[in-house]
C-alpha cells in the first residue's frame, strides 16, 4: 500500500516566462527557509518559506514548512504545476503568478540620473575601467542613458538599457552588472 504524498501549497510563484514545469530536478541546496532545486537545464528554482517573500525563480508556500526531508542530490519530478521530492509535493496549480520584469519606477530617477552623469563624466569611472576598450565604454554609457529613460517612464527604454548593460565589462561581477545593482540599491 503507497502512502499518498503530503502536498504543500503555494501561494505564488514566479518561474520564466513561457517555461513548463522542470520534467526532472534536483535538491541543489537545503536550508531553513528556501529549499533550492536546480532543473534539467541547470536553472535554480527556489521553494520558499512566506517570510521570504516573492521573487525571480520562486514559489513561495502558504505556510512555513520545514524542508528536512530534502538532501543535496536527491531527484525528483514535475508534472503540470507540481514538483514531487520522495514523499512531498509542492503545488502551485492555486497559486497567484508574479511578475518579475522591471518597470518604470522601480529605479528611481533620481538614482539613474546619477549613475548616468557618474558613467557619462566622472573620472573615477574612466579610471577605475580604464582596459575597457571604447566599444565598451559607448554601450555602457548608452546603456546608462536608456536606463534614465526609462526612470523618466519609458518601459522599453528601460528594458533596452538592463539588456545593454547585463553582462557587460571586465570584473568578475561584469562592470555592467555593478551598475544595474548600484541603480538598483541607490
Amino acid at each position: 500500500m503507497s502512502i499518498a504524498p503530503i502536498t504543500l501549497h503555494a501561494r505564488s510563484f514566479c518561474l520564466p516566462a513561457g517555461d513548463e514545469t522542470p520534467h526532472s530536478f534536483v535538491v541543489f541546496s537545503v536550508h531553513r527557509r528556501v529549499l533550492n532545486l536546480a532543473d534539467d537545464r541547470g536553472r535554480i528554482i527556489a521553494i520558499v518559506a512566506p517570510e521570504v517573500g516573492d521573487g525571480p525563480f520562486h514559489i513561495v508556500l502558504q505556510r512555513a514548512a520545514s524542508f528536512d526531508f530534502a538532501r543535496p542530490g536527491d531527484a525528483g519530478v514535475g508534472r503540470g504545476k507540481t514538483l514531487t521530492l520522495g514523499e512531498r509535493r509542492i503545488d502551485w496549480s492555486q497559486a497567484r503568478p508574479w511578475d518579475a520584469s522591471l518597470r518604470p519606477g522601480v529605479i528611481s530617477a533620481q538614482a539613474l540620473a546619477l549613475l548616468t552623469d557618474f558613467i557619462a563624466s566622472s573620472p573615477r569611472f574612466g579610471a577605475r575601467w580604464a582596459g575597457m576598450d571604447a566599444r565598451t565604454i559607448a554601450r555602457m554609457q548608452r546603456g546608462a542613458a536608456l536606463l534614465r529613460q526609462g526612470g523618466a517612464g519609458d518601459a522599453l527604454a528601460l528594458e533596452q538599457g538592463v539588456a545593454r548593460l547585463m553582462g557587460l565589462g571586465p570584473g568578475l561581477t561584469p562592470a555592467g552588472d555593478d551598475c544595474l545593482l548600484g541603480a538598483l540599491a541607490h
